[in-house]
């Protein structure tokens, strides 16, 4: 093998952690060599989060477009071209991976297409040549769970849904949380019947319930059809598609559809890392690390979905923000406390925080209070009065402990309420706080200060 020189910094993977981490180790003066076997931008632009929501938002267009059409507003059908929804979203990839890479470049950071391997010694082999670091992140990522069934090969994965030759007329998802709602949602849009099985007995059962319900009606409301406590056994290939045997409280059931959507979650990727380097891994797989994202072994450390935990884009920003805080002694550390959450269905999901369940583990005294959307103006002017806002508070402090949200657009209000929790807002601060009318964000201030 040939040797390399000797960087600051070697980073593998390239997705929101990695190329996060080497763009800051890079503007702080650190050399820094990124390894990346596929795509610049990893899962999230170019098999995740990016071309979801390209898909989303076309989906929720047609949705107003329907509305609006009901409404005697406008005379359209809401016919619409998967092939050029299709075009128009590889383009809005092709552009922004583009635009990664030349800020990369503008940087100084060394890009290396290929499969990358942690060597004991703090070294990285790839493609014959080995790179050594004075320290290391591992930011590989994580890949979609794959249920161990009969048929299972005749199933498709998230990446398999974003560019299907065709939208199935019948779709049947497996799990029913936020990959698997997500596209329940936009297939629902695009005239798919969609079944969506789940083994839990609700809808995001660790968040708060009543928001829950509120979003299971409405997904029901649009055809959504929901089977809860539902294990599948096996899929078959029969003159009628594909068909899903699933073991419910009735008994056995089989579902017969054009596509089955496996979406029972994602697992690290640490294939990365070979044997000897003394690294840790938890029951999950997941790379075990302390606050600060150092792994067992000096001068390595992980960050997103390699570490198993909460596997958002967001959060992987986090990890590698702490991370090159730690190794160059410079930058403010984010609170991991408030950390938001999205389901970009229609309506949409947001929370962040604690739940009254959680805050009364941890010794709180919670409080719920709650303002549905119809309460506002401007959601009326927005012809979309669904959903309602929950805020979660300490009765003795007053003390914000979390936020949970189901409407049209409540993605975009979350970061306030993140703020807010972040902070330890209280009443006081609610009523000094000027939110602008008519606005949907008015939402939150209102029923904080109920």
């Amino acid at each position: 093998m040939e040797d390399k020189k000797l960087y600051d910094l070697a980073v593998i993977g390239a997705g929101p952690g990695g190329a996060r981490a080497a763009e800051l180790a890079a503007k702080r003066g650190l050399s820094v060599v990124l390894f990346e076997k596929d795509k610049t931008g990893g899962t999230c632009l170019n098999a995740g989060c990016i071309p979801a929501k390209y898909l989303i938002g076309a989906a929720h267009d047609l949705e107003r477009i329907r509305m609006m059409t009901r409404d005697g507003m406008l005379r359209g059908s809401g016919e619409f071209s998967f092939r050029a929804i299709q075009r128009g979203k590889d383009a809005a990839v092709e552009r922004l991976r583009r635009g990664e890479e030349s800020s990369l470049d503008s940087l100084g950071v060394t890009r290396i297409r290929g499969s990358a391997k942690l060597l004991p010694g703090k070294t990285v082999e790839c493609g014959g040549t080995v790179y050594s670091a004075k320290n290391i992140i591992i930011a590989a990522g994580s890949e979609p769970v794959r249920l161990n069934i009969p048929g299972a090969e005749l199933m498709t994965d998230s990446t398999g849904m974003l560019s299907p030759e065709r939208v199935p007329a019948r779709l049947t998802v497996i799990g029913a949380g936020v990959i698997g709602l997500e596209f329940a949602s936009l297939y629902a849009s695009f005239n798919s019947s969609v079944t969506v099985v789940e083994a839990a007995d609700a809808l995001l059962p660790n968040d708060l319930p009543e928001a829950a319900t509120i979003l299971k009606r409405e997904l029901e409301t649009r055809g959504i059809r929901f089977i809860f406590g539902a294990n599948a056994e096996k899929v078959e290939k029969t003159a009628d598609g594909l068909v899903l045997t699933v073991n419910n409280r009735s008994g056995k059931e089989t579902i017969a559809s054009d596509a089955v959507l496996c979406a029972v979650g994602r697992k690290p990727v640490c294939d990365c890392v070979s044997e000897g380097c003394g690294i840790e891994f938890d029951k999950r797989g997941g790379i075990i690390t302390d606050d600060k994202m150092r792994a067992s072994a000096d001068g390595i450390y992980a960050v997103g979905d390699v570490r198993g935990g909460t596997m958002l884009a967001h959060a992987a920003y986090a990890d590698a923000q702490i991370a090159i805080a730690d190794i160059t002694g410079e930058g403010a550390i984010p609170d991991t406390n408030a950390i938001p959450r999205c389901v970009y269905t229609d309506p949409g999901y947001a929370a962040v925080g604690m739940t009254p369940a959680t805050a009364k583990e941890k010794g709180f005294e919670p409080v719920l209070k709650k303002t549905p959307f119809s309460a506002l103006g401007m959601a009326h002017a927005s012809r979309d009065t669904r959903g309602a806002c929950f805020a979660v508070s300490d009765k003795k402090s007053g003390v914000c402990l979390g936020f949970f949200l189901v409407g049209t657009g409540v993605h975009e209000l979350i970061d306030v309420c993140a703020f807010a929790v972040s902070k330890d807002w209280r009443r006081g601060d609610w009523e000094t706080h000027i939110a602008a009318h008519p606005t949907l964000s008015e939402i939150i201030r209102d029923t904080a200060l109920r």
